[in-house]
């Protein structure tokens, strides 16, 4: 372990920072120095390039969960501090002493193109031990500049300064020439590298994770003026690959008009065939979890910390050759739904749940058929055999209402429901549907935005299966509850508004789909309908399946005389037949069409 630096770090929650120090989980993206002596690396990949990217800092992403409300350091800055039994208090913080900042053997003349770090040559003299308070801010100019590491493209004279972070008094400056350098005229050529073994070598990333600790780090080349130079390396392209071999060239920052030869490539022999690890399909080795103890999961965001709190999953992959592996894979997403009710949120209900993993595979392995946003995707069963209570919701709707199921017509009731909100001075309070306007709370069909509801609505048939929002506009905090059923409609029969057409012009109709398109002006055919309790209704119906017979000859092609079409067709939302038909289409109609002219060909 060798301990580093926070240099700075924020909040990346989308909830923060109105509502750090209540309850929830906060995501954090710390900023580490690396600590002298130790230098970072950045491997990125194109199609046929691995890049190498150094660096003196790391980030480090953290999830801090919070169970019970934390006390402001200034209470004073906020109106509504949460509820807390800690104790209040305000730290103590004594600002270092910078004495000095200094620049001293570093090279005054330097070449084009070469890298020169100039945190080697600096001292920060200073009353204080902590790295972060030793930190400087290095100028730039018109050349490369990051964290004090330089690259210079021109000659001329360029003035460096490095001003301290804590005191912007304290700075050093230097002058240094830049000058072209001599050529280089040779390079010494690389060993080949010999592969003995299957290492999963199919592609320049799989190749550079394989081979990185056997790559070279510099090129050894010799200038025109005797100078030797080793010349890092930045980065290898992918000149060729193929069963017995693969050649990689070198990229660093030399100029190409600097070269008078060419960069040394390696040769990496196959004397093992390279096995591409694709992956068929996988399934987690524990399909079936069961969550018997409240963990406050109550949305997939929470669920995931609750099963999976190292965020990876152990899974059997079958390969392409048949044989299988386990691989420890990192979730990209997870989902949950109930599975016998589609349209139903995760709400943290006890019941079966199944988790959508959407998995990341390790270094090396490939799938042939990639899931969306991710390599893999797999289900789990979860059985939730606890309910799960809301903690870290702001609000939430902690008893639903007692009707949930309604006919069309019926006024909306929330009899029974209960919702959990903030109130002025921060506490959880709980309120039903007689206070909602005297607490500044709206209802909204189907999402935050869906269209405004009172709450004695009356029930439409739009508003099956959908949630309705509870939106709190004093804070802007929204809970839900549903989904809503609504009774449809049962349609005991159902036919043509018009049952005849005629089609008198030579529109080039000789077949099915020639006569259907001059018949209709859209997909969707009027439709009156007979309801269960004798009443009609008037309906457009989508037009999915088609049949057509001429009453005039075996086969219809063109010619003069009546036919007669067959429409499958799809009710609207909320009508259901009587029975069903067991084919694709809800409703099955016929029309006549009268053809006096004999239709031509194009």
């Amino acid at each position: 372990m060798i301990p580093a630096n926070v240099l700075e770090w924020y909040l990346i929650d989308p909830l923060a920072p109105e509502n750090i120090g209540n309850p929830g989980v906060y995501s954090m993206e710390l900023i580490m120095e690396i600590p002298a002596g130790y230098i970072g690396k950045n491997v990125y990949y194109y199609t046929d390039y691995v890049g190498l990217r150094y660096y003196n800092y790391f980030s480090v992403h953290v999830s801090i969960i919070i169970k019970t409300a934390q006390t402001p350091e200034q209470p004073d800055d906020i109106i509504t501090p949460p509820d807390t039994t800690q104790s209040k208090f305000t730290p103590s913080i004594v600002a270092a002493n910078i004495e000095s900042v200094s620049i001293s053997g570093h090279p005054e003349v330097v070449y084009a193109g070469v890298v020169i770090d100039f945190n080697e040559y600096l001292t920060v003299t200073t009353d204080s031990d902590k790295e972060s308070d030793k930190r400087v801010e290095w100028s730039s100019v018109d050349y490369y500049n990051y964290g004090g590491q330089y690259i210079f493209h021109n000659e001329g004279s360029y003035t460096i300064r490095a001003t301290s972070v804590m005191d912007s008094s304290k700075f050093a400056e230097v002058t240094i020439d830049v000058v072209n350098r001599n050529k280089i005229i040779s390079c010494t050529p690389f060993n080949d590298i010999d592969v003995n073994e299957n290492m999963g070598i199919y592609d320049i990333e799989t190749a550079y994770e394989a081979l990185k600790d056997l790559l070279p780090t510099t090129i050894n080349s010799r200038a025109d003026n005797g100078e030797n130079k080793a010349l890092r390396i930045y980065g290898w392209y992918l000149m060729s690959l193929d069963a017995s071999k693969m050649v990689l060239s070198p990229w660093t920052a030399v100029p190409s008009y600097d070269l008078e030869t060419p960069y040394p490539e390696v040769m990496v022999n196959f004397h093992v065939a390279q096995r591409s690890y694709s992956i068929i399909s996988g399934a987690a080795e524990t399909a079936n979890i069961t969550l018997d103890k409240d963990k406050h999961a109550t949305s997939s965001k929470y669920l995931l910390h609750a099963v999976y709190p190292t965020g990876k999953v152990l899974i059997n992959a079958v390969l392409e050759d048949g044989s299988t592996e386990e691989l420890l894979c990192e979730i990209e997403y997870l989902s949950a739904y109930y599975p016998l009710e589609p349209y139903r949120i995760y709400d943290g209900e006890k019941g079966k749940v199944i988790l959508g993993l959407g998995l990341m595979l390790p270094k090396g392995y490939k799938a042939l058929s990639p899931g969306r946003d991710c390599d893999l995707y797999i289900e789990v069963e979860l059985d939730i055999a606890v309910n799960q209570t809301s903690v870290y919701e702001d609000m939430w709707v902690t008893t639903k209402p007692a009707k949930m199921t309604y006919d069309v017509g019926e006024p909306l009731d929330l009899t029974g429901i209960m919702v959990r909100i903030k109130n002025s001075e921060g506490s959880d309070i709980y309120i039903s549907a007689d206070k909602f306007s005297q607490y500044g709370l709206k209802l909204h069909l189907g999402s935050e935005d869906g269209r405004t509801i009172s709450a004695t609505e009356t029930v439409t048939v739009d508003m099956c299966d959908k949630y309705i929002y509870i939106v709190n506009t004093v804070n802007q905090t929204s809970a839900y509850f549903g989904p809503i059923t609504v009774n449809p409609y049962i349609v005991m029969s159902g036919s043509p508004i018009t049952a005849n057409y005629t089609l008198d012009k030579d529109v080039h109709a000789t077949d099915l789909l020639g006569v259907l398109i001059n018949i209709f002006d859209s997909n969707y055919v009027p439709i009156e309908v007979i309801l269960e309790d004798g009443s009609t209704a008037y309906l457009q119906c989508m037009m999915i399946a088609f049949s057509m017979k001429s009453l005039n000859s075996p086969v219809y092609d063109g010619s003069s005389g009546k036919v007669k079409l067959g429409l499958g067709l799809l009710l609207p939302e909320g009508y259901i037949m009587s029975v069903d038909s067991g084919k694709t289409y809800d409703l099955w109609v016929e029309i006549e069409v009268d053809i006096t002219v004999d239709q031509t060909s194009k």
